[in-house]
């Protein structure tokens, strides 16, 4: 999937190792009161249990991982969220024959926060928002058997709610049938008008949710795969029908929702050996390891990664007397 290169993201902890500083991924939030309104969610769920529960914060951004093989099936699923980023990436392989179905490997992942748009002089006034974002990636199946419903195939929703009213739903559904359900609405733009007050805040959430599925008697080598990005690119405000320039859209969470937002990246894991630090992440997150000597210009870590089921690791001499490293999303 393509996701844009983002240099601003820089969190409020540092994890310090000797000679070697670590940047996780996420913008730099203030921690808050936690409250029912601001959250990114991640929640993976296996063909059988024991099912991982769900990974919530109210003020950064979340990351889960579900790793599983059962019977003749492999699930490899991948989500992040973070305030106006989501990211799904759901691979399940069906490896050998057998004669039975199974239930659907499902993933949800979601943020939502609450939004205050403003502009001198117009508190209490109202106005018209257009929000735009778009979901970038694709879908893949490769299966034959239809008769059992639900079992066979690559499914995904993407919902925007803004205050508890739907706003925006597109789904889209790969089967052997073909496009069964819905239409393909990635790798596009999509736009929702919506008015508010100024100066009131709203509540706005996103949320993904996918689905994939193969039925046992397709035969060995058929898969089903999500792999997808959301990102935010901004809102732009009209007042009494005029376009208005001086307005900020802000949250406890955000400094500027009017502008494109950085995508959702998993957090970056490390661990010390000797002489060396090991950095780990999900081989689907689609990012690369970046590394700076003063936190000012960044370039890729050119170490060449291990990768072991869906985790890549990279590991690095203790050599430099300081260095700095975080994700970046993959061009």
């Amino acid at each position: 999937m393509h996701r844009r290169r983002s240099f601003v993201s820089f969190p409020p902890a540092i994890l310090r190792v000797p000679f070697f500083f670590i940047l996780a991924s996420g913008a730099l939030f203030t921690v808050q009161t936690v409250n029912g309104a601001r959250e990114t969610y991640v929640r993976l769920w296996g063909a059988t249990g024991p099912y991982d529960a769900a990974i919530t914060s109210a003020f950064q951004g979340v990351s889960g991982t579900l790793n599983r093989s059962l019977d003749s099936w492999n699930w490899r699923n991948y989500a992040a969220a973070t305030f106006g980023g989501l990211a799904i990436s759901a691979r399940e392989t069906l490896v050998t024959f057998s004669t039975r179905t199974h239930q659907p490997v499902m993933t949800d992942v979601r943020w939502q926060d609450d939004i205050t748009i403003n502009s001198p002089g117009l508190t209490g006034q109202s106005g018209v928002m257009t929000i735009t974002y778009r979901v970038n990636g694709y879908l893949t199946f490769t299966g034959s058997y239809s008769q059992t419903p639900n079992y066979n195939r690559a499914f995904l929703v993407s919902t925007v709610n803004i205050d508890g009213n739907d706003a925006d739903l597109a789904r889209y559904e790969l089967s052997d049938l073909g496009v069964s359900w819905g239409s393909n609405f990635l790798n596009a733009d999509r736009t929702i008008q919506w008015g508010f007050t100024f100066g009131t805040p709203f509540n706005i959430q996103h949320a993904l949710h996918s689905e994939t599925a193969i039925d046992g008697r397709n035969g060995a080598g058929n898969n089903a795969g999500v792999e997808v990005a959301a990102v935010w690119k901004g809102i732009t405000v009209q007042h009494q029908g005029a376009p208005l320039a001086g307005f900020t859209a802000s949250s406890s969470n955000v400094p500027s929702w009017s502008i494109p937002l950085p995508p959702a990246l998993p957090k970056l894991l490390s661990t010390t050996a000797t002489n060396e630090i090991v950095f780990t992440w999900p081989e689907q997150a689609d990012c690369f390891l970046a590394v700076s000597p003063d936190m000012t210009a960044w370039s890729a870590f050119d170490a060449i990664g291990t990768l072991s089921g869906m985790f890549k690791t990279v590991r690095v001499p203790m050599t430099n007397r300081q260095s700095y490293f975080r994700f970046e999303p993959a061009p």
